[in-house]
């Protein structure tokens, strides 16, 4: 038998931390912080636009598979997002 073993992060990075396109030194810490878990899947709550932005920017060369969903009702922080070490289908 062969077995797939790998590390899940799931992380509510609250629409306060996200919400310019700038990167601050509170949103930076997230995004330490998820650099720094090593994890092979990230799965985001509460994701912006600015939240897509800033992780592409500055995560996208350890996490090359990333994939966001926003809310297209009108709420500031009701999206989600994976991102992805490994050539994953999502």
């Amino acid at each position: 038998t062969t077995s797939l073993s790998f590390s899940v992060l799931s992380y509510n990075v609250n629409f306060g931390n996200f919400l310019s396109y700038e990167l601050s030194a509170q949103n930076k810490s997230v995004l330490d912080a998820i650099q720094q878990s090593q994890c092979d899947l990230i799965c985001m709550q509460e994701t912006t636009q600015a939240t897509e932005y800033l992780t592409k920017k500055y995560l996208l060369a350890n996490y090359p598979q990333q994939v966001y969903y926003h809310d297209d009702q009108g709420f500031a922080a009701a999206g989600m997002g994976i991102m992805c070490t490994k050539e994953w289908q999502l």
